[in-house]
């Protein structure tokens, strides 16, 4: 389903915040979004697992706040990832990663894609998470099904459950434009689950951080919230009492070279 998001206040993430400044961004944006027949809006999302209607509506929104930060969005359309439990979230998952035929999400979205396309309309997107995983399923049904060029459209990919050189691939022969990729190096989603990164020490990374990733504080996970960079979260974990965690953080910045894109 397609909703329209629109925006109730200013909050924004855009640095480390303490747990009340976290809350009001919970406030930010519409939590009884309108069912829409299309996207009528110049942004968009799809959100990940584990996401029911209210919780997805704004932290997409935060998404697309950090996606696209020069733009004033006051509104954006979501594309709804529904969830039913984690276990068949991750069946699904699993389903859209194969070759041959996609969910129905993957198929929907696809269809709202060539549904833009036709009408030239200009959509920024953001995927999260398992929202990454469908989109690229999207994509190689599009390019099937449908196959004219997207170039009025582009993704932004954020705590990527995709393999992204898959993601990108498929772009490229579908003529959209990928403008950025956000994953925490703490982040067990686009490490593992993506397989973007599976040496030592990003299994390492991964294996110290699994508790915050599944916990509930959505400040301290590495995945749940867009990644700023790793001087913003480690300040972030500090605010939130992860003194230990923080410390970690701030001693890999350390490792990496200056200019790091991480960083």
């Amino acid at each position: 389903m397609l909703y329209q998001v629109n925006r109730k206040t200013i909050a924004n993430y855009n640095k480390a915040l303490d747990k009340d400044k976290i809350g009001e961004l919970e406030g930010a944006w519409d939590d009884d979004p309108q069912p829409s027949a299309q996207v009528r809006t110049s942004h968009a999302a799809v959100n990940g697992m584990q996401n029911q209607l209210t919780k997805a509506a704004w932290l997409m929104g935060t998404h697309l706040d950090a996606a696209y930060q020069t733009d004033t969005i006051k509104a954006y359309t979501l594309f709804h990832n529904p969830t039913d439990n984690i276990a068949l979230d991750g069946i699904e998952c699993v389903f859209d990663k194969r070759l041959g035929q996609k969910s129905h999400n993957a198929q929907h979205l696809a269809a709202v894609l060539a549904q833009n396309n036709q009408q030239g309309k200009q959509v920024k997107w953001v995927a999260h998470s398992q929202g990454a995983i469908i989109f690229c399923a999207a994509l190689e049904h599009y390019r099937i099904k449908y196959g004219k060029p997207l170039t009025t459209q582009q993704l932004a990919v954020h705590g990527s459950g995709a393999n992204l050189d898959r993601l990108k691939q498929v772009a490229q022969n579908t003529g959209l434009t990928i403008n950025s990729v956000r994953n925490n190096p703490y982040d067990l989603v686009p490490s593992v689950a993506g397989r973007n990164d599976l040496s030592a020490s990003s299994l390492a990374r991964a294996y110290k951080f699994r508790g915050l990733v599944f916990g509930d504080e959505v400040g301290a996970s590495p995945h749940t919230l867009p990644f700023l960079g790793l001087e913003t979260y480690a300040d972030q974990l500090q605010l939130l009492g992860e003194d230990k965690k923080a410390i970690i953080v701030r001693r890999f910045i350390k490792s990496l070279p200056a200019g790091d894109s991480r960083i």
